[in-house]
């Protein structure tokens, strides 16, 4: 996939994955293969939407998601980590481990 943007395109056109629009994981790796294929503005576009649809896993994004390795130094892909640390310590504090 990396530097082939183009065939990772046609595989994240909306018409392709529009059934599973609404599942944060599918449009989390979506984005994961944008990223690594280096279309990372579309890459951030979509995990925008992974983020709004409830994928807040910080720890892997933040630490261990080598796909958006391509994105680590944008002040957008620091500004979405922000965010989704802020969801991911609120639900980390409403649901305690036991």
């Amino acid at each position: 996939m990396r530097g082939d943007a183009d065939r990772v395109r046609q595989f994240g056109e909306p018409a392709r994955y529009a059934p599973f629009r609404l599942n944060d994981m599918f449009l989390h790796w979506t984005a994961g293969a944008l990223a690594f294929a280096g279309c990372g503005d579309e890459a951030m576009g979509v995990l925008h939407v992974a983020v709004a649809r409830g994928f807040v896993n910080w720890p892997y994004l933040a630490h261990h998601a080598r796909l958006f390795d391509s994105l680590r130094g944008r002040a957008d892909f620091a500004a979405l980590l922000d965010d989704v640390e802020r969801r991911w310590r609120m639900l980390s504090s409403a649901f305690p481990p036991r």
